[in-house]
């Protein structure tokens, strides 16, 4: 499975845990530590086994209007867990874990 940046700030980019055990955004050359340096806060909007699409329609469509919505609306139960990150910066995304990379998010960024 693969993570990635689904919408917000860094759409687009893929999500990876390093040999060292960070959790990167990355796209290129450029990346992003997930940490609590780079992270103010996070909320679990759809975890693989938890709320229906429409839950995540509305979520979405909420934090990001249109485009979130439609983003919610068309995705699939795929085993992923989708978090909305607040970035220490101001800007937000919206990321979709697969269960190991998800994993180790919570390891670098405890609830």
């Amino acid at each position: 499975m693969f993570s990635s940046v689904i919408n917000g700030e860094y759409k687009g980019w893929g999500v990876k845990q390093t040999l060292k055990g960070q959790v990167v955004a990355q796209k290129w050359s450029q990346k992003v530590i997930f940490d609590d340096t780079t992270i103010e806060s996070y909320e679990i909007i759809d975890k693989a086994e938890g709320k229906s699409s429409l839950g995540k329609t509305i979520g979405l469509g909420a934090v990001f209007g249109m485009a979130g919505a439609i983003a919610g609306a068309n995705s699939k139960k795929s085993g992923k867990t989708t978090v909305k990150i607040n970035w220490a910066d101001g800007k937000k995304s919206i990321v979709e874990f697969d269960a190991q990379t998800f994993k180790a998010f919570l390891k670098v960024c405890p609830l």
